[in-house]
């Protein structure tokens, strides 16, 4: 499927919204009040006090404790992914969506992270027009596919048309070692 696009060396600033979950659960165990977190998360934030800012592009690569993941776009659910954008308010259109399904009508604390993105990739931004797959809104059969493919051939990343922001560019990232650099910008709250 993947065969006729051509290889891209890239190196890339992409950005990506990780949960604070740990952070808050620190601060939840020492009995502080949900009112407050927001400014102490700034706090922390601007005092280099938060998760360390690698650890945030480990986050989806970890193992975690079930017999398949989730399916996502660029994953059936067998291989964990990265997800990521070129430009911060792309990351912010994908990251409300899911988290309108996941955690409506809760209030989320999210780190607000860029990274360097340094690998081999092949871009699928022009090849919307043959495939609208890429951006169908339910069905991920198909960029599971492209993924599929993706890992097979080794590469570390796509970059592909968001289906969140028209103008947008996503990033799935399939090898941890293609990511560094990273830096928490802000803690972002979502009142979803």
């Amino acid at each position: 499927m993947l065969s006729s696009i051509p290889v891209l060396a890239i190196s890339e600033t992409v950005w990506r919204y990780a949960s604070a979950k740990d952070d808050l659960d620190t601060l939840t165990d020492m009995g502080i009040d949900i009112s407050t977190m927001t400014d102490i998360l700034k706090f922390l934030k601007d005092n280099g006090m938060l998760s360390m800012p690698d650890d945030l592009l480990e986050g989806p690569f970890r193992r975690k404790l079930m017999a398949k993941g989730t399916q996502s776009r660029y994953s059936d659910g067998s291989f964990p992914v990265f997800y990521s954008a070129i430009e911060p308010a792309t990351a912010s259109d994908e990251i409300s969506y899911h988290g309108k399904r996941i955690f409506f009508g809760k209030r989320v604390y999210y780190n607000l992270f860029h990274c360097l993105l340094k690998g081999n990739a092949k871009d699928l931004r022009p090849n919307l027009s043959d495939w609208p797959e890429l951006k169908d809104k339910d069905d991920y059969a198909f960029c599971n596919a492209v993924a599929k493919d993706a890992i097979n051939e080794k590469l570390d990343c796509l970059l592909v048309p968001s289906a969140r922001n028209e103008s947008g560019t996503c990033t799935p990232v399939f090898n941890r070692p293609a990511l560094s650099a990273s830096v928490i910008k802000d803690i972002i709250t979502f009142d979803f």
